[in-house]
C-alpha cells in the first residue's frame, strides 16, 4: 500500500490493477504489474465492505458508513462511480455477489446481497449493467454483520447474521419475493461471519466460536 503502516484486510485482484482494502478503511487501487499507488476511493471516510463484480471491467461494489452502495468501473486507471444503489436506512456493513449463470455473455449480471445497521437485508438486481431493487428482508433485530448467497434448485439462498446473535436463512425465488426458512441462535454474542455452502452454513461469533449448521 502507499503507506506500509496500513495492515490489507482484503485484497481484490484485476488483470490491470490490484484493490487493496486497508486497515484504514482505504480502497487503494494498485499498478497489477509494479504494485504501485494508482488512486485511492474513501466511501465516506470509512469503507465497511467490498465485492468484485467483474474482474475484466474491474467493477466493484463498495459498502460504507453510509446508506447507498456504490457501483465503482475501472476508467483509465480511477474508480469511477457508475451507480447508486439507494434504500437501506443507516450504512451498510456487508456484501455479497452472485453472477449469473450466463455471466459470460453478460457482464456485471447477478444478484448483490446487502446487509445494514437498519435491520435489514436488501436484495438487488444488475443485467447487463442495468441496476433494480428487487426487495427487503425484515426481521433482524440488530445490524446485520454478514450475509451470503448461493443459487440452489432454480431459487437464491440467503443467509444472514448479526449483533441480535441470529442466524436466518432466507428463500428467495427469482421471480417473486423471499421468505425467511429458519432462524436460530447462532452465538452468545454477536455473529460476525456468516459462509453458505450448499451443504449448510458455517458462523463465526465474538463468542470466540465457530459453528456448522446443516
Amino acid at each position: 500500500c502507499e503507506d506500509p503502516t496500513h495492515e490489507a484486510l482484503q485484497i481484490i485482484p484485476h488483470d490491470k490493477v490490484v484493490q487493496v482494502l486497508t486497515s484504514e478503511r482505504d480502497l487503494v487501487c494498485l499498478d497489477a504489474a509494479t504494485l504501485q499507488w494508482k488512486d485511492r476511493l474513501v466511501a465516506g471516510g470509512e469503507v465497511t465492505d467490498v465485492v468484485l463484480l467483474d474482474s475484466r471491467l474491474g467493477s466493484v461494489a463498495v459498502a460504507g458508513n453510509r446508506p447507498a452502495i456504490r457501483i465503482h468501473e475501472l476508467t483509465e486507471g480511477s474508480l469511477a462511480c457508475q451507480h447508486w444503489l439507494t434504500g437501506h436506512e443507516s450504512a451498510v456493513l456487508c456484501l455479497a455477489w452472485l453472477a449469473d449463470e450466463a455471466a459470460v455473455e453478460a457482464p456485471s449480471s447477478g444478484w448483490l446481497v446487502s446487509g445494514s445497521r437498519d435491520h435489514t437485508v436488501r436484495v438487488w438486481r444488475c443485467q447487463g449493467g442495468v441496476w433494480t431493487a428487487v426487495g427487503c428482508l425484515a426481521g433482524h433485530t440488530d445490524a446485520v454483520s454478514s450475509v451470503a448467497v448461493l443459487r440452489q434448485q432454480g431459487r437464491l439462498v440467503i443467509a444472514s447474521a448479526g449483533a441480535d446473535c441470529t442466524l436466518k436463512l432466507w428463500d428467495w425465488p427469482l421471480e417473486g419475493q423471499g421468505r425467511c426458512r429458519w432462524t436460530v441462535r447462532a452465538h452468545e454474542k454477536e455473529v460476525n461471519q456468516c459462509v453458505l455452502t450448499a451443504s449448510g452454513v458455517w458462523t463465526a461469533g465474538q463468542d470466540k466460536l465457530a459453528k456448522e449448521w446443516a
